[in-house]
């Protein structure tokens, strides 16, 4: 034991020792340092992810707003006429409005929290219901668009299921607005309008807790966005 105390005397005074205690130094210097890198790129990142859930939360609840909007919106419009609905034109009676970002995209990109946490129904439930919301926002601006062109102060002439209306105040040229189409169009907005409103409720109420764990401030509020039936039994 005394001749081992003593070699271990003599370490400090050896090129060994010197060479050992700076490579120890340096790979717990390496050490420390990569866990601080590793810390803050995972603070960087869990702060990127909750902008992006947030994000992508903000623009369902647009879009829950907007088709719940449109849907009142028509409806109001055919206060009067309920019984007739499956005979008379309607598009007449349909006027447009107008809502704050009508359009919105939500791009893969933003979902990769969910992509991180292998949900891919949720992931194609998101991308496929915005585009058919966008599609209906569209079809309505341009059914819109077509009923103006019906009803415009220009003289227009009728063609069996068409109107003829005027391009320009001259007359010369002519273009034909089939009546049918824009009923028809009017009729599926009228459908499916509740039922995008609907399913963009049911996704944000399954989405809610899983976005809660990137951001505790999300919150689905059931008062503002009611079941559809439990809305058209309050008006």
């Amino acid at each position: 034991m005394k001749e081992v105390m003593q070699d271990l005397a003599k370490l400090p005074a050896s090129p060994w020792w010197s060479f050992l205690t700076t490579l120890a130094g340096a790979v717990i210097g390496a050490v420390v340092a990569g866990l601080i890198a590793y810390y803050i790129a995972k603070k960087n990142e869990n702060a990127r992810q909750k902008i992006l859930i947030i994000s992508v939360w903000m623009k369902l609840q647009q879009m829950l707003e907007n088709s719940l909007a449109l849907h009142k919106h028509l409806k109001n419009c055919l206060s009067d006429s309920q019984t007739q609905l499956s005979t008379e034109k309607i598009y007449p009676k349909i006027t447009s409005f107008a809502v704050k970002n009508l359009n919105i995209k939500i791009a893969p990109s933003e979902l990769s929290a969910l992509a991180n946490d292998d949900d891919i129904e949720s992931i194609e439930k998101i991308l496929s219901l915005g585009r058919f919301y966008n599609f209906l926002i569209t079809t309505f601006r341009e059914s819109m668009i077509k009923k103006e062109r019906l009803t415009h102060d220009l003289q227009g002439k009728i063609d069996g299921n068409s109107v003829l209306v005027p391009m320009h105040e001259s007359g010369n040229e002519m273009n034909i607005i089939p009546i049918m189409e824009l009923e028809s169009q009017i009729r599926y907005i009228i459908k499916e309008a509740p039922e995008t409103y609907m399913e963009t409720r049911n996704l944000m109420v399954k989405l809610e807790s899983r976005f809660q764990r990137y951001a505790k401030s999300i919150k689905f509020d059931s008062s503002k966005f009611p079941q559809i039936d439990d809305l058209n039994q309050s008006e």
